[in-house]
């Protein structure tokens, strides 16, 4: 077998360290991930990152010192088309950049934080690294978005600050006892197990009149604002079964929402062998369930 020629085997060392430099730069990423992760998830994806990019422009510094394979003329082509093809994006990157800059100093967000960007984009934030940033919505996808698209529009952080208030309409076409009813809802409201009981979260009920039938609202302060439909339904029909238990006439309100007209939609999203597309069901409620929830975060 022929011995390798002196530039084959600078190629195949230059393989070898290439390889070998890919492979520390997922690794060191990956470690320092899980333990900056521990104190500070939001950097953690930005700073592993930045050590993966210099792990490997260190093995390129190597490759080129160690073997010699690229010459002078060589390297000054490769970095004139790469600066040329980078012009192309430079200006998106550094936006992008100074984008993410400005939401790890500032604090805007960080990892596991429920929002809503670029117009109507909500979930929770699963990552922040150099360019963009990794959100997570309700029903599981990932979406991607650039950090300066995130920072040119509106940032609403729903757990920026600490409770959600749900809110749930009754109206009463029934004569009834106010002061009673009041008293029946706030039961049911500091009785909810999932209620946030902490000052300044109470508790409370309003009342105004409709044009057939008298209304109240319920409010109450809750943790989750992912999944706050369960716990419309939830306090629905507790409220509804607490005022017909005691002989009081839950009515209808007249409005487009599914949830105003008494009506559950069901969303069947794998597919069933019956619904072609697994799209919704509707199941009509009970009458004395026909009750209007606030649309809140949904």
């Amino acid at each position: 077998m022929p011995a390798l020629s002196a530039q084959a085997y600078n190629i195949f060392v230059a393989i070898l360290i290439a390889a070998a430099a890919i492979a520390l730069a997922i690794i060191i990423r990956q470690l320092l991930r899980a333990i900056i992760q521990r104190f500070t998830p939001t950097w953690s994806d930005v700073i592993g990152n930045i050590a993966q990019i210099l792990i490997l422009l260190g093995g390129l510094i190597f490759i080129i010192n160690y073997t010699g394979l690229l010459s002078a003329a060589l390297i000054l082509t490769i970095v004139t088309l790469f600066t040329a093809g980078a012009s192309l994006s430079a200006s998106n990157l550094i936006s992008d950049g100074l984008a993410t800059m400005r939401i790890l100093t500032f604090g805007y967000y960080g990892v596991n934080d429920l929002v809503t960007v670029v117009g109507d984009i909500r979930g929770r934030v699963a990552e922040v690294n150099a360019f963009s940033t990794v959100i997570k919505t309700r029903k599981h996808d990932k979406i991607i978005i650039s950090n300066n698209a995130i920072i040119s529009d509106i940032i609403q952080v729903h757990t920026g600050y600490p409770g959600h208030e749900l809110a749930i309409h009754i109206p009463v076409c029934s004569e009834h006892d106010r002061e009673q009813v009041v008293e029946w809802l706030l039961a049911v409201g500091n009785d909810y197990s999932h209620r946030l009981n902490r000052p300044g979260f109470e508790t409370h009920v309003s009342h105004s009149y409709g044009s057939s039938s008298e209304n109240y609202t319920l409010y109450v302060y809750i943790a989750d604002q992912v999944e706050d439909r369960h716990h419309y339904t939830a306090l629905s029909i507790a409220a509804g079964n607490k005022l017909n238990a005691n002989g009081v006439e839950v009515g209808e309100v007249n409005a487009n929402d599914n949830r105003v007209n008494g009506t559950l939609e069901i969303l069947q999203l794998p597919f069933d062998g019956k619904h072609e597309h697994g799209g919704p069901q509707v199941q009509q409620t009970p009458p004395s369930l026909q009750l209007l929830g606030s649309t809140g975060n949904d």
